[in-house]
């Protein structure tokens, strides 16, 4: 119960930033709509966020912090300590090493591209979103550390800075400026930079207040430190594969057509609302609660497991199915205004329907990964990404050749989904050969009642939405018609699955907040001077 009531406790600070992020794009389509300047944002603002899924919260954080935490349980808080300052200090120098290589050939680049291309529009931007990645890599790792000592609360809404700041400078910056798409999205690359930096100060301070004084120090030859980056490198390709899919699905989509990225964004950003407000936040909790398990009590390891597979199963499945059949009248609720016209919801609107049934796949893939690391087993994982990365790079170009062009970005956000879900599948099977994943007969028919739960949500929404859509109560041509149209549909939907569930999968719900509990006493200490790998 503590576990989830964490989960809670970091999806609440989650939600509230994600939110935040669906206010910004709605601002971001009413300024910036579906031109080629918000595609090119869209694309160059996806790199530094693919370096913080491999150097930020995702890989290394995977392989950090169960390292981290054993050290901190066995060794006390010095050795655990001077870990981490190498750690911070090895980072710090690979990512400004990465960000100046990167500058140097963006401004090497650019004299030979045509001002106003479509490369040169994003490469302009790359080169002012580039140094993100470095405030973003370190505050994430400084978040991992307060992760791993039970804090949860700080580091989930610290990214909310970036929102606020992002929300702020479309508010009270761009409106002042000339209306040059250009500048104004240039001044917009800068602020984000600035959120970066402020993210860091609010990761770090709590640190030093809390007596946790990472040592900086450049004594890398460390048994440790080999350790947690034999686990680190095939573990980035694992953590990086959908953020890899996703910049792939970013280049080819420019080629496609200037609309086509940000299109895919705009999808992005509702169907991985859900993903961010509960399966993020659980599993930003389950990698330090599954590395204490995995030494304490392997058993209450599997049950955690098992129960953060259920409560994915219960929430995502009727959000994807809601968010497929809903996907159009969603989109011109939240995004159709101002330069954001009906042309661009019909085109996002596709593309949110493709990734709608990837959230329960990303889901449970964010609960898989924990209970690999957990184990430190970070090879498998890799080879599966590698394959998937592969897989995704096919499924794209077979998709781009046999559908309409109006069609291919959406052909895009489905070979993500497909890869997502062959990947996913494949690590269960290994988990659960692995003795890493039980009583999966269970989880099966848990699936399928809260499957059925989901069409019997669909069919109430199908039914009533005919009627609600002629109702001459209801103007859908006015955004207040919208609002009361979408409410009443939700209020229905949500009304019919929370009965469906208490007539079919009553137990899964018990079972959901059932309470699991571990010894309290530590593991014994290692002997001195042992190698972690041992």
């Amino acid at each position: 119960m503590k576990f989830l009531r964490n989960a809670v406790t970091v999806g609440g600070f989650t939600a509230l930033s994600r939110i935040l992020g669906l206010v910004r794009e709605i601002l971001m389509a009413t300024f910036f709509g579906t031109t080629l300047v918000k595609s090119a944002f869209d694309l160059a603002f996806r790199i530094p966020n693919l370096f913080r899924a491999i150097f930020g919260e995702g890989a290394l954080s995977q392989a950090f912090i169960p390292i981290y935490t054993q050290t901190r349980t066995r060794e006390g808080n010095a050795s655990a300590n001077a870990f981490a300052g190498k750690v911070l200090t090895l980072l710090a120098a690979i990512l400004c090493t990465i960000t100046a290589i990167t500058l140097l050939a963006i401004q090497l680049a650019r004299p030979w591209m045509t001002y106003g291309s479509r490369p040169e529009t994003v490469l302009r931007l790359l080169a002012v979103l580039f140094p993100y990645l470095i405030f973003l890599c370190l505050a994430a790792a400084c978040m991992g550390i307060l992760n791993s000592i039970g804090k949860f609360a700080l580091p989930a809404a610290t990214p909310m800075l970036m929102n606020l700041v992002w929300i702020a400078t479309l508010v009270f910056i761009i409106p002042r400026m000339p209306e040059s798409p250009d500048r104004r999205i240039a001044a917009l690359a800068w602020a984000v930079v600035f959120s970066g930096l402020l993210q860091l100060i609010c990761q770090a301070a709590p640190l030093t207040r809390r007596a946790i004084r990472p040592i900086l120090s450049t004594q890398w030859k460390d048994p440790q430190l080999k350790h947690m980056f034999n686990i680190f490198l095939p573990a980035a390709l694992a953590m990086g594969i959908r953020d890899i899919n996703t910049l792939v699905d970013g280049m080819l989509a420019l080629w496609i057509g200037t609309w086509a990225p940000a299109a895919l964004v705009f999808a992005e950003r509702l169907a991985y609302l859900p993903l961010g407000l509960f399966a993020t936040a659980l599993g930003t909790v389950l990698l330090p609660e599954l590395s204490r398990l995995a030494v304490a009590d392997p058993e209450t390891m599997h049950k955690t497991l098992r129960q953060a597979i259920t409560a994915i199963l219960v929430i995502m499945l009727p959000a994807a199915a809601a968010l497929a059949y809903l996907a159009t009248p969603i989109i011109q609720l939240i995004y159709e205004q101002g330069a954001f016209d009906a042309n661009s919801t019909r085109l996002t609107s596709r593309a949110l329907m493709a990734y709608a049934p990837g959230l329960v796949v990303f889901a449970i893939y964010k609960m898989l990964l924990p209970a690999f690391y957990a184990r430190r087993d970070s090879r498998t994982p890799m080879l599966c990404g590698a394959a998937a990365v592969a897989l995704n790079l096919c499924l794209n170009i077979i998709f781009i050749v046999i559908l309409p062009r109006e069609w291919r970005h959406a052909g895009l956000a489905a070979a993500t989904v497909l890869t997502s879900t062959g990947n996913t599948s494949v690590l269960a099977i290994i988990l659960y050969r692995q003795g890493g994943l039980p009583n999966v007969k269970d989880l099966g028919r848990t699936a399928l009642r809260i499957t059925c739960c989901t069409l019997i949500m669909l069919a109430a929404l199908a039914l009533a939405r005919p009627y609600l859509s002629d109702a001459a109560l209801i103007n859908m041509t006015t955004k207040g018609g919208q609002i009361t149209h979408m409410a009443i549909l939700i209020t229905i939907g949500i009304a019919t699955y929370l009965l469906a569930l208490l007539l079919i999968a009553r137990n899964e719900i018990r079972a959901l907040l059932a309470k699991t509990t571990a010894p309290a006493s530590p593991p014994p200490p290692l002997p001195a001077h042992r190698d972690p790998e041992s």
